[in-house]
């Protein structure tokens, strides 16, 4: 394999060697040397008049690209693969790449827009097609989603996470049968690894004198999956889902339990926002557990939105009645969110919300 040190003594090694040179440092976990073999390669392409050369330097552009987007540089990141986008236009994967950094950087309707473009160019590039369905998500917009999830499915049926996604589209719309259809079908694609996982599991917990939040979360999940395994067990209650979507069944308990544990331990160890995530999973299932909500409004509390705890601990008071763990933690909420209000330089930046604003968001 060529070293770095003879591309820097050959300047005459072409854009598809300095462009495979790259792959092959990238898969050595040799960043670096990686992104200085994509450099050689673009800059070899801008010397050279050759169009053939084009697709090569474009790779380049790609992995650069990709490579500082899983370092966490998502600016630097962006400016690559535009710059790439710059000299190929009709480029889908730039357009998809560019997508996960926009995403990443918070921006799902320019990441939207960039998924539709690679689709655009590439109708069966089914990676951007998901990402499209993961970008829509994000924005609440499921059943939208759920379209782009079901075009996947149809082109790769044995690609796993798109069947998990699309449940969890499926259950913040309450069809909560359909999702665990999808589950279902995700599972019997892994099997193996699923049996492995829960007999881990079983085994780590065994003889466990006490469990943390983790561990909870664990066997309510191994639980669940092995209701997903019986098939007879869990087509009788994914039956009476369908004509009962409100039916609290075992099945979904222990879904709810380890979305609930999980966000659980996330707070333990300061992951409020994730911890959020969980916690409204939890309540797509259980809309009415007054234990989840009090959790929620914890969550917002640390992370100082004061205002979407006060709501969701006067949801929990109106659902538990006066309970006076609830009602200290509002009083201790009201008092924080007073002291933030008298603060002069945050009352100088204080401006209304929009109609369209949610506090809980």
């Amino acid at each position: 394999m060529i070293t770095t040190e003879a591309i820097a003594q050959n300047a005459y090694l072409d854009v598809k060697t300095l462009y495979a040179t790259g792959t092959a440092f990238q898969q050595q976990g040799k960043i670096e040397a990686a992104i200085d073999s994509y450099q050689q390669a673009i800059s070899c392409w801008k010397k050279s008049s050759e169009t053939t050369l084009l697709p090569w330097a474009v790779k380049a552009y790609s992995n650069w690209g990709c490579i500082l987007a899983q370092e966490g540089k998502f600016d630097e990141a962006m400016a690559v693969l535009q710059a790439g986008i710059a000299v190929a236009p009709d480029d889908a994967a730039l357009y998809n790449n560019l997508g996960i950094v926009l995403l990443e950087l918070r921006k799902p309707q320019e990441a939207i827009a960039r998924y539709r473009r690679a689709i655009e160019l590439q109708p069966e590039l089914a990676i951007a097609r998901y990402n499209l369905g993961k970008a829509f998500q994000q924005l609440g917009l499921h059943t939208f989603a759920g379209e782009c999830f079901d075009r996947v499915i149809s082109q790769n049926p044995d690609r796993v996470a798109v069947y998990g996604d699309r449940a969890i589209s499926l259950i913040a719309q309450g069809k909560l049968a359909e999702a665990m259809l999808c589950l279902q079908n995700a599972i019997a694609l892994q099997s193996e690894f699923v049996e492995g996982f829960c007999h881990h599991v079983e085994m780590r917990l065994a003889d466990l004198a006490e469990l943390n939040e983790l561990d909870r979360s664990q066997i309510a999940c191994v639980r669940f999956l092995r209701q997903l395994q019986e098939k007879n067990g869990s087509d009788s209650a994914i039956s009476s889902l369908a004509q009962n979507p409100l039916n609290s069944s075992s099945l979904l308990l222990n879904l709810a339990d380890t979305y609930f544990h999980l966000g659980n331990a996330l707070a333990e160890y300061g992951g409020h926002e994730q911890a959020e995530q969980y916690y409204q999973k939890a309540l797509q299932i259980q809309p009415k557990n007054a234990d989840i909500y009090l959790r929620l409004a914890d969550c917002l509390s640390q992370q100082q939105r004061f205002s979407a705890a006060i709501v969701i601990y006067r949801l929990v008071l109106a659902i538990a009645g006066d309970r006076s763990d609830v009602c200290e933690s509002l009083q201790a909420v009201l008092e924080q969110q007073q002291k933030l209000l008298l603060n002069p330089k945050v009352r100088q930046g204080l401006k209304p919300l929009a109609n369209s604003e949610s506090p809980l968001k």
